[in-house]
């Protein structure tokens, strides 16, 4: 019998374990066997041996346990689903509970004794009361993490009392699959979190792109320093992947080699070191050095030219940095360094008073933190609007601006010409409680309020240009695109402005404010030249090719039009050296076909008459960027699928496919990373500052990877498993809780000159 038990493995989906099963035969009675295409063992065969005690459990007069070898959990082979030719549940054991809940089913009580059978009514409530308990053990564990991870709620409230009752009482039977302590859970958020790393890595393997990378750093709460890493690519289905890699603790020196050091550790740990592409992020030094760091240990073949080529400036910083411009007429940065200064000092007065020097702006920021200052102040603000006709702008408060984010700016004085009668009429009736000036200095005349709402529209189009290409439905190609169009808007306000000047001198400080704004643009708009795979990318979209080019400046200068030859220069010029199959390779390929001697003497007859035309051809084999540029343009529509447009030309134009879906793999900006900081910040609050960084990393890349609840019909009763169909949630940012015109946070850092 034991000689029989500890034989080779059985390979079959049909076992007989129950003694009293008449087809039982215990010298077939293995203790290895495949059930249902997974592979099991028997554990009861040890304690029949008499080396464990006796099992008291009831469950096991009805079953036995099984040990999974896939992962190595015990689970419940059930003797009365044997018998009634039922499929096996199968459910996880957790010491004897997973049983218990099964003999449920066959009307056994949580003791083991038969239980008469319950009217229909009954049968339903009890039906319902075990629905959870009796549901796959692996799938619910799954469900409670991501319910964790996703809402960032702290471990210890697994240990509290109350929670604990709230689930007993919704079902007792859940509440015994609850792990009881804090430290289970980290062990269950990290096992699930090395799981779901394995799949990331797949799906990085079978990218049809490069994987392009974007990373930004970020002091927590906390004090600790983060780096957040996204990956960027290409999936077999044609859909953008954008998933969060590393948000990893820095430790040490915070420079831009060591960032790079970084990076490059987490690239191999994903296993994609021959697979970088572009590296995208904010136009600082650190950034250089790191993207520098970065491909110079990757490909140490490329040359100085070719790593600046592969670092790309994020859209949205320059957009911050023109916008910037826009509002303080270039001066800002020479001006944040004094303010810093005045306030280390404590100097109130003095940076109230640089403020003002700003213009309109600043005495309006002036007059914003004055009233935001006390809750008297916010009050008796509110109070305005009492009884008279401003009561339809009841409840509405100012806005505080930020000095790292342009678009506070924005809606600062949005919501101030909203309010613009309430703000003057706290200005006239307001006495100061110190003998200060309070915001009488700070007084906006018409003039002011005319050129803050001039400075609005203006910046509209900054907000345009941030919110239509921060989401992931924008491609490359208009990185490009929208820097020539806020190039063109800048100029028509500062046309504008200067013919209003004439007859109001009011509209002066606005043209030179445009035109310190241009100026920035254009500083980047010149170098793109360093990286013209933003010029490809327009190329290389079949709605555009070159004739976005020469709508754009064949009635330009003659500077211009000489761009038109200068781009298609250079972006051919990264097909040659990157993507172009070489001459001589072609070449093998041909001479290899023609050795090939066919057995079929038809066959070898069709060869030797092409034989002497191959021979004598002397035309070199078609360029396939030359053929695809020399095609007509795709007309445009909301249908037209550029990605599927090249998933399905792998095929015929190999080469050209890859170089387009690199180019569709990199996004506009780096704002996935600022994105991630804020849902970082609802992690690490004051109150949950101790938490390693291990768990750190590990429940942003999940709550990353899960991607935002999908939503479900409320009407119907069944729950929705993202791990049912993974490759339907939408990988996009999800936890900042700022509205549409507020999610780019810019950070206020050095600008390369």
């Amino acid at each position: 019998m034991l000689s029989t038990l500890f034989s080779s493995s059985q390979s079959s989906d049909q076992v007989t374990l129950y003694p009293r099963n008449p087809q039982y035969d215990p010298q077939r009675c293995l203790e290895t066997f495949k059930l249902y295409g997974e592979q099991y063992r028997r554990k009861n065969t040890i304690a029949v041996m008499g080396k464990t005690k006796k099992k008291n459990s009831p469950v096991w007069a009805y079953g036995e346990a099984l040990v999974r070898a896939g992962d190595q959990k015990e689970v419940y082979y059930c003797y009365l689903c044997e018998s009634e030719r039922k499929p096996q549940k199968l459910p996880v054991l957790c010491g004897t509970k997973g049983g218990i809940d099964h003999m449920v089913v066959h009307g056994f009580d949580r003791e083991g004794n038969k239980v008469e059978k319950a009217p229909a009514t009954q049968r339903r409530l009890t039906s319902f009361a075990t629905m959870v308990s009796t549901y796959d053990y692996d799938k619910f564990k799954r469900l409670f993490l991501r319910w964790i991870v996703y809402c960032q709620l702290a471990f210890a409230m697994l240990e509290n009392d109350y929670f604990r009752e709230l689930v007993a009482f919704l079902n007792i039977g859940l509440a015994g699959l609850l792990p009881r302590a804090g430290v289970t859970l980290r062990r269950w958020i990290m096992d699930e979190y090395a799981e779901q790393k394995e799949g990331v890595k797949a799906e990085l393997r079978l990218a049809k792109s490069d994987i392009h990378l974007s990373f930004d750093m970020w002091t927590a709460p906390n004090g600790i320093a983060i780096l957040s890493v996204f990956g960027h690519w290409i999936s077999p289905s044609g859909t953008r992947q954008n998933k969060l890699l590393a948000f990893r603790r820095v430790y040490s020196k915070h420079t831009g080699e060591h960032q790079g050091e970084i990076v490059i550790s987490v690239v191999r740990e994903y296993e994609f070191e021959d697979r970088v592409g572009y590296i995208i992020g904010d136009n600082i030094s650190s950034n250089d050095a790191a993207a520098h760091t970065i491909l110079s240990r990757l490909y140490p073949g490329l040359s100085l030219e070719d790593r600046t080529g592969r670092r790309l400036r994020c859209l949205g910083h320059i957009v911050n940095l023109c916008a910037n411009a826009l509002i303080f007429g270039g001066g800002k940065k020479g001006g944040d360094k004094e303010l810093d200064r005045l306030a280390n000092k404590g100097d109130s007065e003095g940076c109230d008073e640089l403020w003002r020097g700003r213009g309109p702006v600043g005495r309006l920021h002036n007059i914003i933190k004055y009233i935001r200052w006390s809750p008297q102040r916010r009050q008796e603000f509110m109070e305005c609007i009492k009884g008279g006709e401003l009561a339809e702008f009841d409840l509405l408060e100012l806005i505080a601006d930020n000095a790292t984010r342009w678009n506070s700016f924005y809606t600062a004085i949005g919501r101030a010409l909203t309010v613009r009668e309430r703000i003057a009429l706290f200005c006239r009736r307001h006495k100061p409680d110190r003998p200060t000036g309070g915001v009488k200095r700070d007084l906006l005349t018409a003039q002011h309020w005319t050129q803050l709402d001039k400075i609005h529209d203006c910046l509209k189009t900054f907000e345009v240009a941030s919110s239509t290409t921060q989401v992931h439905r924008s491609y490359f190609s208009e990185w490009f695109q929208t820097l020539s169009w806020l190039l063109h808007e800048l100029d028509n306000w500062r046309l504008q402005f200067e013919e209003d000047s004439v007859g109001d001198k009011t509209f002066a400080l606005l043209s030179k404010c445009c035109e310190a704004s241009w100026q920035k643009a254009e500083k980047y708009y010149r170098l793109a030249d360093d990286t013209p795979i933003v010029y490809a990318a327009i190329m290389l979209d079949p709605r555009e090719k070159k004739q976005w080019f020469i709508d754009e400046w064949s009635h330009g200068t003659p500077e211009q039009q000489a761009w038109i030859i200068q781009v298609e220069r250079q972006m051919k010029a990264l097909w040659q050296a990157q993507y172009k199959p070489s001459v001589a390779n072609a070449s093998q390929r041909r001479t290899a076909v023609s050795q090939e001697i066919s057995d079929d003497p038809r066959q070898r007859r069709i060869d030797y008459m092409h034989k002497r035309r191959r021979l004598n051809d002397p035309s070199e084999p078609i360029d396939q960027l030359d053929a695809y540029l020399a095609t007509d343009t795709v007309p445009r529509s909301e249908e037209f699928d550029v990605i599927a447009f090249w998933l399905e030309r792998q095929q015929t134009l190999p080469q050209l496919a890859k170089f387009a879906l690199d180019c569709l793999a990199i996004p506009c900006m780096s704002d996935d990373a600022e994105r991630s900081f804020s849902s970082g910040r609802d992690l690490i609050t004051y109150r949950r500052n101790r938490l390693s960084a291990d768990i750190i990393e590990a429940t942003q890349c999940l709550r990353n990877w899960y991607g935002r609840p999908l939503k479900t019909d409320p009407g119907k009763a069944e729950v929705y498993s993202a791990f049912d169909d993974e490759d339907t949630i939408e990988q996009e940012f999800h936890g900042s809780r700022r509205s549409p015109d507020q999610t780019y946070d810019a950070t206020c850092a050095q600008e390369v000159a």
